[in-house]
């Protein structure tokens, strides 16, 4: 409960995984394919899973996750949920079967969901949630239990018909067995992430006229370990590697700011050509504290093979990245069932650590193109191709900062 969460589509990394809320990226810009927050499914209305063929306004090899906030009705609504299991109602110790990755000791969650109008123009959606459990990790038991509370409102105010402006708020506090416990062989060691999600979109949807929006969110995680011991047991033919279980020790305080627009030109309901574009600016920053200062013991199949011993550092590494994209879309309709995707993106990256002698920037251009043939109304062949491009996790730049 809480913990990272670990999604993976066919032939991708789970660490490539992207997390949006609408138009906005809430992926932790330290890689591991996590998002900065816990998604609680009761804030959605719905979630779009997409993996392959990427649409051109996500850039990911892997899979990606687009949430998109529940919205309020013309009259109010009350929901509430409630769910235990532990005892006879969980899963019983292996007897003669291969070690379970984890398994479930016991859970308790709840959550509220209230929503309407406040005005014959706007409406608003509150809900909270709160969980609590524990888990064994290989039929090893932390004794730190898991627990979240999680709280949420979307505000959607409407002018007219044909305007939109949505305000979306949501913060989340919980605390967690520290991922790497059993190499410090510390089962009380924890991990405690306040995380703090603002998003706002204004959109103008006229049906006779230019359609647009524009975007932008802040998000912001603090993580913060506790742990005790300095001395990790490693054995190298399962864990590691060894650099990036020590970047895991450190305390990081994230922020993500997102800004963006997508316009639409008019077009007639019979046109064979449709035009989109959009621009997207996207600022991460890490500062990180409490670094690992003390001794890995590292076994390769049991036999001690090496010390790695880590000293003290001074200063809080503080690391930034600034992604900048802009892309053009054009949908032809050649036949009823027949249609041409094709698009192209350029994405130029940028990134820095204080005190470091140089910058790293790179401009990638990434073309997109697919083929949909209608076979009949509930098949459909698609051919195509895109080029994706990698993100630079700040912690990239760790060398020489």
């Amino acid at each position: 409960i809480g913990g990272d969460t670990r999604l993976g589509g066919f032939l991708g990394s789970w660490s490539q995984t992207r997390f949006r809320i609408g138009d906005i990226d809430v992926s932790d810009p330290m890689g591991g394919g996590a998002a900065l927050l816990f998604p609680e499914t009761s804030f959605w209305g719905n979630v779009q899973v997409h993996t392959g063929l990427m649409p051109v306004d996500l850039n990911t090899p892997g899979l990606g996750v687009s949430l998109e906030p529940r919205r309020a009705g013309s009259s109010w609504k009350r929901m509430f949920t409630g769910t235990l299991s532990g005892g006879s109602l969980a899963v019983k110790p292996p007897v003669d079967q291969p070690i379970p990755i984890a398994r479930l000791k016991d859970a308790t969650h709840g959550s509220g969901v209230a929503s309407g109008p406040i005005s014959p123009r706007a409406s608003l959606v509150v809900a909270g949630t709160l969980g609590r459990g524990t888990s064994y990790t290989r039929e090893q038991l932390a004794e730190t239990t898991s627990q979240i509370t999680s709280g949420f409102a979307h505000l959607v105010f409407a002018p007219d018909s044909t305007r939109e402006w949505r305000l979306l708020g949501l913060i989340q506090k919980s605390e967690t067995p520290f991922e790497n416990w059993n190499l410090f062989r510390a089962p009380t060691a924890s991990t405690a992430n306040t995380a703090l999600h603002v998003q706002s979109t204004y959109e103008s949807h006229a049906q006779d006229a230019t359609r647009w929006r524009a975007f932008a969110g802040f998000t912001q995680r603090d993580r913060q370990h506790t742990i005790g011991p300095s001395t990790m047991y490693i054995e190298r033919t399962v864990d590691g590697p060894v650099e990036n279980l020590v970047d895991s020790v450190g305390s990081v305080l994230t922020r993500r700011l997102t800004a963006g627009a997508r316009v639409t030109p008019n077009s007639a309901p019979d046109a064979g050509l449709r035009l989109e574009y959009g621009v997207d600016a996207d600022y991460a920053t890490t500062t990180s504290s409490d670094l690992f200062a003390g001794t890995v013991r590292e076994t390769v199949n049991s036999f001690p093979a090496r010390i790695w011993s880590y000293n003290a550092v001074a200063g809080d590494p503080h690391r930034r990245t600034l992604t900048t994209a802009a892309f053009a879309s054009a949908l032809f309709e050649f036949a009823p069932r027949v249609t041409l995707d094709a698009a192209v993106r350029g994405e130029l990256v940028h990134g820095g650590a204080e005190g470091a002698a140089t910058t790293v920037t790179w401009l990638s251009v990434l073309p997109h193109a697919y083929i949909r043939v209608g076979c009949s109304e509930r098949r459909t062949l698609i051919f195509g191709h895109t080029r994706t491009a990698t993100v630079l996790p700040p912690n990239w730049l760790a060398f020489r900062d």
